[in-house]
């Protein structure tokens, strides 16, 4: 299991570093498989990016209370949470314009996720780190990937061809074109995923609660999905016929 984050590298090893879990920090810059070390796995130098960008930041948190920057290795974010929720939506399409034209044929990318605006190099993708993941384990044969911004569109697409039909990929917030299942939060995809692990014969490990983690995991057979998606109440139905499974978040 891994888990693909725009996090940092420390936010993510606080969080979830005493989990086994494989961790990918930044949207792909690096990884890091359970016990070991970080791997980088783009080579990124955020002086210019941060030369370039951080001053527009700037400007836009003295614009908009209750904004703030977040400084990674290889990308600059604005976040804007704290905001008003209809001023802040407004800040940040203007923002959103300036940014696309300062840096127009640069190797940069500007990402809108939920309330948040960041810029980070091309390099860093959580497609290649996808890619990287099925490399290191080749014998996957059942893949869970969900997510909720235009980043985990590209993580959801990099599913190896051969995958798809034994994939479940979920979208957190509501229907998405890149996922067959959907639900309304974080919460109402935790609670479908600890009934799910109940059919795959596990104990759902909790973090806040602190119960211990069981290896054992098995794999689901596939039956095709509606196109137009569908909740994800569905999905423990087709995890049900199992084998073994290898699970990407």
């Amino acid at each position: 299991m891994s888990t693909v984050s725009g996090r940092d590298a420390f936010t993510l090893e606080k969080w979830l570093g005493r989990l086994t879990l494989g961790l990918v920090c930044e949207h792909g810059l690096a990884m890091k498989a359970p016990g070991q070390n970080w791997q980088q796995l783009a080579k990124v130098n955020a002086v210019a990016l941060h030369r370039l960008v951080r001053p527009l930041f700037e400007e836009f948190v003295r614009r908009t209370p209750g904004s703030s920057i977040e400084s990674k290795s290889a990308a600059l974010a604005w976040h804007y949470r704290g905001a008003d929720p209809e001023y802040g939506q407004f800040q940040a399409h203007e923002l959103q314009i300036q940014l696309e034209d300062v840096l127009k044929r640069r190797p940069y990318r500007v990402l809108k996720g939920n309330r948040v605006i960041e810029v980070r190099h091309k390099a860093a993708s959580k497609a290649n780190a996808m890619r990287r993941i099925f490399e290191l384990h080749a014998e996957t044969d059942f893949v869970f990937c969900a997510g909720d911004d235009r980043t985990d569109e590209e993580m959801m697409r990099s599913i190896p061809p051969h995958l798809v039909a034994r994939s479940v990929r979920c979208w957190v917030g509501g229907r998405n074109q890149t996922a067959e299942y959907w639900q309304k939060s974080n919460d109402k995809l935790l609670d479908e995923l600890e009934k799910l692990v109940v059919l795959f014969g596990q104990r759902v490990p909790s973090v806040l609660t602190g119960q211990d983690d069981r290896t054992r995991s098995s794999a689901p057979e596939r039956r095709p999905l509606d196109p137009r998606g569908h909740s994800f109440r569905d999905a423990p139905e087709v995890a049900e016929r199992s084998g073994r499974a290898a699970r990407a978040r």
